[in-house]
């Protein structure tokens, strides 16, 4: 994704030098607003391989400015490719706003300045930029879809059409804090967001080694397994075992790291390593960037319920919460339902208690 990056900065700064009035002072501009309006009246329309799976809303945005191209500007080009590539540190995947394709068109585009070309572009780049818009403020699935009982609110920003969103978007002087306005992030967010990276990196690092089945370890035990646990709590630094005199035997030090993993993963806080804890110990530095993946964009589903009170219960933690303007209040633990009856994932109002 780096090098991607480093490629289209290039690749403008190249483009300014080569036309400093503009990417289109050398034709005529009607011309690429006829292609445009051409292009996106074909029906399922294709670019470089990508669908434009947005092309009905696409056509809205261009319809209201005659069809003119919006991209004409390098640094909004730029702003916009930036966005892709960190689109990673919202558990999200720059192939899905098609920057293989984009990076195609634009290199097309400088060797072959043609209408078609620049039509291509422009509204490739529209289409990226609203995929992204899209999956920012509403997450990338549907989370009715999953759940029917999910009734989260998905209402657009300022209850304006999606489009018209866009056509802001395009039209304020910083894409970036455009989609901080329509998508802002939070505290509980960008602390996972401080997750995700801290794993990517133990994972670039080579993650942490798998322990071995055996009998349970019991606080005392000397066991070539416990130097295991040890190394593995000491991956993600809950322990520090560079001053341990015997790393194979389970101290008070271990024990209590074990409870904390146990607390922080809702297993029981016995202190010792069960098959539960061991599962959980095990679990693949992948998986836990996954698993933080999944809860960004479950944030994204339920980003929109923010009031200034609120009651949020966390079912998988056991937990519920009362928030008042962005702090807990008050915490308890929480009963929830069995995996035959389970408590629905849902929004309401209360009334009374």
């Amino acid at each position: 994704m780096h090098t991607k990056l480093r490629l289209s900065v290039l690749f403008i700064g190249f483009l300014m030098m080569t036309y400093p009035g503009g990417l289109w002072a050398e034709e005529s501009a009607s011309g690429v607003n006829q292609e445009i309006e051409q292009l996106l009246q074909v029906d399922e329309l294709s670019i470089r391989g990508a669908e434009i799976l947005t092309q009905e809303f696409i056509l809205d945005v261009y319809q209201n400015r005659g069809f003119a191209p919006y991209w004409t500007q390098p640094d909004r080009v730029k702003e916009l490719m930036e966005l892709i590539n960190d689109s990673v540190d919202h558990g999200l995947n720059p192939a899905d706003y098609n920057i293989d394709q984009v990076q195609q068109v634009l290199q097309s585009r400088l060797d072959n300045p043609a209408v078609q070309t620049k039509a291509e572009a422009d509204i490739l780049l529209t289409e990226s930029l609203l995929r992204y818009g899209y999956h920012r403020r509403f997450g990338k699935v549907k989370a009715s879809t999953l759940d029917p009982d999910i009734n989260f609110r998905r209402e657009t920003f300022k209850q304006q059409s999606f489009s018209t969103n866009i056509e802001q978007g395009l039209a304020s002087s910083s894409l970036t804090d455009f989609i901080e306005l329509l998508a802002p992030i939070g505290m509980v967010y960008e602390k996972l967001q401080a997750q995700m990276k801290f794993y990517r990196q133990l994972a670039a690092d080579g993650g942490w080694a798998s322990i071995p089945e055996g009998p349970t370890l019991h606080p005392g035990d000397q066991d070539e397994r416990v130097a295991l646990v040890r190394s593995r709590l000491s991956a993600t630094s809950r322990i520090t075992d560079s001053d341990v005199q015997d790393p194979t035997l389970f101290d008070k030090a271990l024990e209590n790291a074990i409870e904390d993993f146990q607390f922080r993963h809702q297993l029981d806080q016995d202190g010792v390593v069960g098959p539960l804890t061991l599962a959980s110990l095990n679990m693949s530095v992948e998986e836990r960037i996954n698993q933080i993946r999944a809860s960004l964009e479950r944030l994204r589903w339920a980003r929109q319920e923010n009031a200034d009170k609120l009651v949020v219960v966390n079912i998988a933690g056991f937990r519920a919460f009362f928030i008042k303007n962005g702090e807990i209040e008050w915490e308890t633990k929480a009963m929830v339902g069995k995996h035959y009856r389970q408590t629905p994932v849902f929004r309401g109002d209360i009334a009374y208690l």
